[in-house]
Protein backbone atom coordinates (compact mmCIF):
# COMPACT_ATOMS: atom_id res chain seq x y z
CA UNK A 1 0.00 0.00 0.00
CA UNK A 2 1.36 3.41 -0.98
CA UNK A 3 1.79 5.97 1.80
CA UNK A 4 0.60 9.45 0.86
CA UNK A 5 1.97 12.65 2.35
CA UNK A 6 -0.57 14.64 4.28
CA UNK A 7 -1.65 18.05 3.01
CA UNK A 8 -0.26 20.65 5.43
CA UNK A 9 -2.90 23.23 6.36
CA UNK A 10 -2.62 26.60 8.10
CA UNK A 11 -5.66 28.52 9.36
CA UNK A 12 -6.02 32.16 10.33
CA UNK A 13 -9.19 33.73 11.72
CA UNK A 14 -9.75 36.42 14.32
CA UNK A 15 -12.47 34.28 15.95
CA UNK A 16 -11.00 31.31 17.83
CA UNK A 17 -14.37 29.52 17.78
CA UNK A 18 -14.14 29.32 13.97
CA UNK A 19 -10.64 27.82 14.13
CA UNK A 20 -11.82 25.35 16.79
CA UNK A 21 -14.88 24.35 14.75
CA UNK A 22 -12.98 23.81 11.51
CA UNK A 23 -10.28 21.91 13.39
CA UNK A 24 -12.92 19.63 14.90
CA UNK A 25 -14.38 18.96 11.45
CA UNK A 26 -11.03 18.30 9.77
CA UNK A 27 -9.28 16.28 12.48
CA UNK A 28 -10.90 13.05 11.26
CA UNK A 29 -9.50 13.53 7.73
CA UNK A 30 -6.36 11.42 7.48
CA UNK A 31 -5.18 13.32 4.39
CA UNK A 32 -4.82 16.65 6.23
CA UNK A 33 -2.45 17.88 8.93
CA UNK A 34 -3.24 21.20 10.61
CA UNK A 35 0.26 22.61 11.01
CA UNK A 36 -0.40 26.07 12.48
CA UNK A 37 -3.27 28.34 13.46
CA UNK A 38 -3.30 32.04 14.28
CA UNK A 39 -5.74 34.77 15.24
CA UNK A 40 -4.17 37.57 13.18
CA UNK A 41 -2.52 38.04 9.81
CA UNK A 42 0.64 39.32 11.50
CA UNK A 43 0.94 36.21 13.67
CA UNK A 44 0.30 33.97 10.66
CA UNK A 45 3.03 35.67 8.62
CA UNK A 46 5.53 34.91 11.39
CA UNK A 47 4.41 31.29 11.53
CA UNK A 48 4.57 30.88 7.76
CA UNK A 49 8.24 31.89 7.80
CA UNK A 50 8.92 29.00 10.20
CA UNK A 51 6.57 26.29 8.86
CA UNK A 52 5.94 24.71 5.48
CA UNK A 53 2.28 24.57 4.48
CA UNK A 54 0.42 23.58 1.34
CA UNK A 55 -2.86 25.42 1.97
CA UNK A 56 -3.66 28.60 3.88
CA UNK A 57 -7.29 28.85 4.97
CA UNK A 58 -7.98 32.47 5.86
CA UNK A 59 -10.77 34.76 6.94
CA UNK A 60 -11.01 37.55 4.37
CA UNK A 61 -12.40 40.12 6.83
CA UNK A 62 -10.39 40.46 10.03
CA UNK A 63 -9.92 43.34 12.45
CA UNK A 64 -6.58 45.08 12.18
Amino acid sequence: MKTLNKIRLAMVDDHQIIIDGITALLKEDNTLAIVVTANSAEAMLELLHKNEVDILLTDVVMDG
